[in-house]
């Protein structure tokens, strides 16, 4: 879920295989042990951002979605895997996908935030006005690793 956990595991993987268990090497024991704690504060994010009643979006350093929550979907009415990559923008009002899309696409060029409130319509007609937030997330050297989001609704859903 978390582009930046999955590095931390994906590197301590590679590390863990370096090190042979050698009966309980003490660097192995380490390995495994924080791997378990980092796959635990994963699993607690995850869970945590679905108990949300906030819709919750990540994407990479590039603002490709690469993670949305059950409450986005509801809101915006996809299928998580429909949202990523690009696939958010279809669900966005054609009178205001182009003014979002641009305002997006400034953002993640300036690596800054990201405020805006448009409509989504849903693939049945019915339309919902949101104010969505996105703010960079960075590593601990201070690189762009991606952006987190939310998304919420303004009003009823009204149909188009």
């Amino acid at each position: 879920m978390l582009k930046h956990s999955d590095d931390i595991l994906e590197t301590l993987k590679m590390i863990q295989q370096n090190f042979s268990p050698n009966g309980g090497s003490s660097y192995h024991d380490a390995v495994t042990r924080m791997e378990k704690g980092l796959t635990r504060i994963d699993e607690r994010q995850k869970s945590l951002i679905n108990l949300s009643d906030e819709g919750v979006f990540e994407t990479d350093e590039k603002g490709l979605c690469t993670y949305a929550n059950r409450e986005y979907c509801e809101i915006t009415g996809l299928l998580s895997r429909e949202a990523i990559g690009n696939g958010w923008i279809v669900a966005i009002h054609e009178n205001d996908r182009e003014r979002v899309v641009r305002e997006w696409r400034h953002a993640v060029a300036d690596n800054r935030d990201f405020t805006s409130e448009f409509r989504f319509k849903r693939a049945n007609g019915e339309e919902i006005e949101v104010r969505s937030h996105a703010t960079p997330m960075r590593s601990g050297l201070g690189d762009l690793i991606g952006f987190i989001g939310t998304v919420r609704a303004t009003e009823e859903v009204s149909d188009g």
